[in-house]
């Protein structure tokens, strides 16, 4: 067992410490808290795959990530492998193999508010391992990335945490979204946030164990978007990326409305909207979403006038009525951590519209 220990009045030790037991032990033996060869530890994961043992930590106060070779009863950090992630400030690592790749997933450093999720793949421990790859989207789904487990199936998911109670804008109690990982070729991963997620561990064939229950097709993507606030870059809006926080409609001024025409008339099922965030100054929305069928007349599909979601949020409309237009109308950018206004960090990654 490894664990991160520290002094009850603050933060600064940055030490593991490490116990085992014995099969046929009836208590753990403590093997000692320390500074893993000399470095500062934070979060941490400990794998294995069932030879060889690793401990993946946070090191330099979160700017760069070691992982060490254990000894071979797992016990002792034996040596430093590699450093990853360098000067790039990722915590609450999680590894995983899958299909002769080792995958590390991580979180952007950023308290208890939701962060850009990464992951970098390697065919070895040691490495090489792959540049950092942007997954899911810019606030993994108003949570942060988590830990990662395989199914009896073969598939991954991961557990992302939501730490909604611990925001200084508090947004209910913390929880976890159970994100099914998608593999392809080469190392390469991908998740998506579903309302619903069918699985169980009791199933052995391989990829039948776990899938995401989509809210109907996506209406969407690559749609012609409108605005009240200005048209630059308004495309990406609705270009079906929500993993890059560089691909960003900025509107000119709060409040604002962004609208898609989808073209033809849907029932609307589920509208997603992923947002720009800004390290530090963290955002949410006060917005409704509207639909109408000629443009002109709107009706109320979605409140999210009192929800305090960073970074991502997602309304479910109960009305069966088709709608051929939906509109995101923002009333106010609202800074997490302190409680005020922040139009300056305003910013549209995506909107998703789900329907039939």
């Amino acid at each position: 067992m490894y664990a991160h220990y520290e002094r009850s009045q603050d933060y600064g030790l940055g030490w593991i410490a490490v116990a085992h037991k014995d099969p046929s032990a009836s208590t753990l033996t403590f093997d000692g808290a320390y500074r893993p060869l000399g470095h500062d530890s934070r979060d941490m994961a400990f794998f294995n795959d069932g030879n060889s043992a690793w401990l993946v930590s946070s090191t330099d106060t979160n700017t760069n990530m070691n992982i060490y070779s254990l000894s071979s009863n797992w016990t002792v950090v034996d040596s430093l492998l590699v450093q990853v992630n360098k000067a790039a400030y990722r915590e609450a690592p999680a590894v995983v193999k899958s299909n002769g790749f080792y995958y590390l997933f991580t979180s952007r450093a950023a308290g208890w508010l939701p962060s850009q999720p990464q992951y970098i793949s390697a065919q070895a421990m040691g490495g090489p391992w792959s540049a950092p790859v942007d997954i899911g989207n810019t606030a993994t789904f108003s949570s942060q990335s988590g830990g990662v487990n395989t199914l009896s199936s073969g598939q991954l998911e991961m557990n992302s945490d939501r730490w909604s109670n611990n925001w200084p804008t508090k947004g209910g109690a913390n929880r976890q979204l159970m994100l099914p990982i998608s593999e392809g070729s080469a190392g390469f991963a991908s998740y998506h946030h579903y309302r619903t997620v069918q699985y169980s561990d009791d199933i052995t064939t391989k990829g039948q164990g776990i899938y995401g229950v989509q809210s109907g097709r996506i209406l969407s993507d690559g749609k012609p978007g409108s605005s009240s606030a200005g048209s630059t870059n308004i495309t990406v809006a609705n270009d079906g990326i929500q993993n890059d926080p560089a691909n960003v409609f900025v509107p000119s001024g709060v409040p604002f409305w962004y609208q898609i025409d989808l073209q033809n008339s849907h029932s609307i099922s589920q509208i997603d909207l992923t947002t720009k965030l800004v390290q530090g100054s963290e955002t949410f929305y006060k917005y409704n979403v509207t639909g109408s069928t000629d443009g002109q007349s709107f009706t109320l599909l979605a409140d999210q006038t009192n929800a305090v979601d960073v970074g991502f949020s997602a309304s479910y409309p109960t009305s069966t009525q088709e709608f051929r237009y939906v509109r995101i109308n923002v009333q106010s950018v609202v800074n997490n951590v302190n409680g005020n206004a922040a139009n300056w960090a305003v910013g549209i990654n995506e909107v998703t519209v789900y329907g039939n």
